[in-house]
């Protein structure tokens, strides 16, 4: 049985689509997105996508250095992360929040755009972090951009 070029053809870029596509577990990006926010820190999280490429849940926040008020202190700085699951509408928002082993509050609100490729929002940890009662980073914009 003899296979004519253009169905090898056709079949050699339909693997490589698949290879590539953004909801795949072989594409050659990730699902993981990093940046900083606009006081210093870097800060990251990672997303769920569906098979058409579009982002359905945000999840695993981490950050590290985020600069911090500390009540009566010196400033500070915070490292931490915390598992969330947060829903992406149909325009790309998502927020959610929740507390480090320590009382503090995280809160997170963000939105993916550029197809996925950039997300940007806002941070804020508020209360007991280690080595001061009352930290606060005050609402901090933040920018990420996919690995």
């Amino acid at each position: 049985m003899r296979v004519k070029r253009p169905a090898i053809v056709l079949g050699a870029a339909l693997a490589v689509a698949v290879l590539l596509a953004p909801g795949s577990s072989n594409a050659t990006g990730t699902n993981g997105y990093s940046g900083s926010t606009d006081a210093g820190g870097l800060i990251a999280i990672r997303a769920k996508f569906n098979g058409k490429g579009e982002p359905t849940t945000a999840r695993s926040l981490r950050w590290a250095n985020i600069p911090a008020a500390c009540q009566g202190y010196s400033p500070t700085a915070h490292s931490g992360d915390l598992k969330l699951s947060m829903k992406v509408d149909d325009k790309g928002n998502f927020s959610g929040s929740g507390e480090v082993p320590t009382g503090a509050k995280v809160t997170i609100r963000g939105r993916f755009k550029h197809h996925a490729e950039k997300a940007s929002g806002t941070f804020r940890l508020k209360g007991t972090i280690s080595g001061c009662v009352k930290a606060d980073t005050g609402t901090l914009g933040w920018e990420m951009t996919r690995k």
